[in-house]
């Protein structure tokens, strides 16, 4: 069995707790909401088993030691502290692997830091400023996209997540993953969290509060990242039972002409939002792919 490690990044004056296994070519996998590290699990061990150096850091603000006093949940900043990581480990440029919200972080790594890395993968979530434009404006997306404008209600969508020891979270994934197995399992490590640091849930929350932010220079500057152009070879994987961004949606959002090295899009049959859980083998061998082309 693969051996899976804890370790430790100090950020200035945080620090970010991070999983690794496995040597070789490094890639860093960034997870996304309601998630952690953790769900990334059985990707790393099936990567590492390829001969990658593969590591998998919780995100600012899902931990108590990387909560920040003032509230800075912006793209720009959560890319800078990715880079920051990626010069801690020194083995760049690295492979950037997103998922959900990571997925949109490691795009604007990749934008704003080309020579860092080496491949980008979109996992679940398409282009920011290309599903902004023509994804969520789609009815039956905007439908499926609704509970952005819930977190949107700073304090209600809050005090409604905590409720029923936060099944919230657990119907998200349902609705998301359909076919997800022992959802409860996957969800528990981040409701102990969340339990320990009510302040963790307000900064998950502020991610999306932040991402419609259209006037401070904060805003202005996140806006301008997930709307570039990207300098290094992509893909995007999409499940075809994805509850969250439908896959023929996902697919219109990677056009060409916005990945200026190359896209390839993979639909898994399937398989929903949780694509890296229900089938990590399939999503390990096209990330290999993808890596060594």
């Amino acid at each position: 069995m693969t051996s899976i490690s804890k370790t430790t990044y100090s950020l200035g004056e945080h620090e970010y707790s991070a999983l690794s296994t496995g040597t070789g070519n490094t890639v860093i996998l960034l997870h996304g909401f309601p998630d952690t590290a953790d769900s990334f699990i059985p990707l790393m061990t099936e990567l590492s088993k390829k001969n990658h150096h593969v590591v998998a850091p919780n995100l600012r603000g899902y931990e108590s030691t990387s909560l920040v006093q003032n509230e800075d949940y912006y793209l720009d900043s959560i890319v800078d502290d990715i880079k920051h990581l990626i010069d801690e480990i020194g083995t760049e440029p690295v492979h950037l692997v997103g998922h959900d919200w990571g997925a949109t972080i490691a795009f604007g790594v990749a934008a704003k830091y080309p020579d860092k890395t080496k491949s980008l993968t979109m996992l679940s979530v398409p282009h920011p400023g290309q599903f902004q434009e023509k994804g969520i404006t789609q009815f039956r997306q905007l439908m499926l996209s609704s509970y952005i404008i819930f977190f949107q209600l700073k304090g209600i969508s809050e005090w409604f997540i905590r409720k029923n020891d936060f099944s919230y979270i657990d119907k998200l994934w349902k609705k998301w993953s359909p076919n997800l197995k022992d959802i409860k399992k996957h969800t528990q490590k981040l409701k102990n969290r969340l339990i320990a640091k009510p302040e963790i849930l307000s900064a998950m929350l502020t991610y999306y509060r932040q991402a419609v932010d259209n006037k401070s220079e904060m805003g202005l500057c996140s806006k301008e990242l997930s709307s570039a152009k990207i300098k290094v070879p992509t893909l995007g994987i999409t499940g075809n039972q994805d509850g969250c961004i439908c896959a023929d949606i996902f697919k219109q959002c990677m056009h060409e002409d916005s990945f200026l090295k190359g896209i390839d899009v993979l639909e898994i049959d399937n398989v929903g939002h949780f694509l890296q859980l229900e089938a990590p083998n399939a999503v390990a061998n096209a990330l290999n792919h993808h890596f060594n082309q």
